[in-house]
């Protein structure tokens, strides 16, 4: 089976003789809105090629080439490996870890940690007048500052009811394509309007970076090896399947980069990476927006994005060096004004920010 993805500037060409294998990604990602939103490709869009062969259990992308895991992992494993390889080819953006609503040509971002309430309030403010550009990875480009739409399915959580018809199942998240939950469609790439960190969780200014990962027996040293990196700790529970599970928690912000290349060298073997906040949610009794100072707001936004994708374009960009990142996100936000936001219950924080989104 051959399969052409126009995502952004890249153009990822997948091959397999396991049709199988691919089809979760394929279905994260055939769009977010409708089967044919997106599909035109970009000017100048970089090929890259992807084989997954079955019969011989490995994957290459030119870069790398990969032993599978066998039996009901080697479908999970194909997944994060395709995720990776798109990443790492997003070079032109940060991937920030994010919803984005739009209006009249003004985009606001949503960020906060997993659970935080980003793609339901998203969805309130679509009720509101707002369409959503994009859900959990909002495309930020280098080249002019502008925030675009993302050709991936909306996650819902699993079991929740609202999935019907064509969604993908996968992991904790079912996908569905925005338009079958009643959402205004996602218009034109924007530039910034403002940004907003959302802000329920006990502590939560003073989260470190914490990762989540499931790792093979392949990269059964990394955990050994991370947890030799000054300011980092890490926790191992045994896993099914012979996977290890990793909780990794970064103290200190100078041990980033060397996570990262730990991570890098490990990549083989990683099942899945994701990330934790292991705090308790708190809301406001009522819904409170307060000035934040953007080199403030610009580390939560990177520290969130680092938790959600550690492998991300925008680190390879930069060598693993976060300061270097900073920079350069600060010089795309410069101007945009920033908040932190103490959520209260998501239709009435919905009302509360249409009003001051005006």
């Amino acid at each position: 089976m051959d399969q052409t993805l126009h995502i952004l500037d890249v153009r990822l060409e997948i091959s397999s003789d396991q049709k199988s294998l691919i089809e979760p990604f394929l279905g994260v990602f055939s769009a977010f809105f409708s089967e044919s939103e997106g599909s035109g490709e970009a000017a100048g869009a970089r090929p890259v090629q992807v084989r997954v062969d079955g019969a011989a259990g490995t994957y290459h992308d030119g870069s790398r080439r990969v032993a599978l895991a066998e039996g009901r992992l080697r479908q999970a494993h194909v997944y994060n490996l395709l995720y990776t390889t798109l990443v790492r080819a997003l070079g032109g953006y940060y991937l920030l870890h994010a919803a984005v609503v739009a209006r009249a040509d003004r985009a606001w971002i949503l960020s906060g940690p997993s659970g935080s309430g980003k793609t339901s309030l998203g969805r309130a403010l679509s009720e509101r007048g707002f369409s959503l550009l994009t859900d959990d990875l909002a495309p930020l480009a280098v080249a002019d500052g502008r925030l675009h739409p993302f050709p991936r399915r909306l996650g819902l959580a699993r079991g929740a009811g609202e999935a019907t018809g064509d969604y993908v199942r996968l992991g904790s998240k079912d996908f569905v394509a925005a338009a079958d939950v009643g959402l205004a469609g996602p218009g034109k790439p924007v530039r910034p309007a403002g940004v907003v960190i959302m802000n329920p969780y006990v502590g939560a200014g003073e989260t470190p970076l914490r990762l989540q990962v499931g790792v093979l027996p392949a990269a059964a040293f990394l955990s050994g090896r991370l947890a030799a990196l000054p300011g980092v700790t890490v926790t191992s529970t045994p896993g099914h399947g012979g996977v290890e599970l990793l909780s990794v928690t970064v103290i200190d912000g100078s041990a980033v980069a060397a996570v990262m290349a730990e991570m890098d060298a490990a990549d083989a073997g990683i099942l899945f990476h994701g990330h934790h906040h292991g705090q308790e949610r708190r809301w406001a009794r009522e819904p409170r927006l307060t000035p934040m100072p953007l080199r403030e707001a610009a580390i939560a936004l990177l520290r969130e994005t680092l938790n959600r994708e550690p492998r991300a374009a925008l680190m390879v960009r930069h060598g693993g060096r976060a300061v270097s990142a900073l920079m350069e996100l600060l010089g795309l936000l410069v101007g945009v004004p920033c908040y932190r936001l103490e959520p209260a219950g998501i239709a009435e924080t919905a009302v509360f920010l249409e009003k001051k989104f005006r």
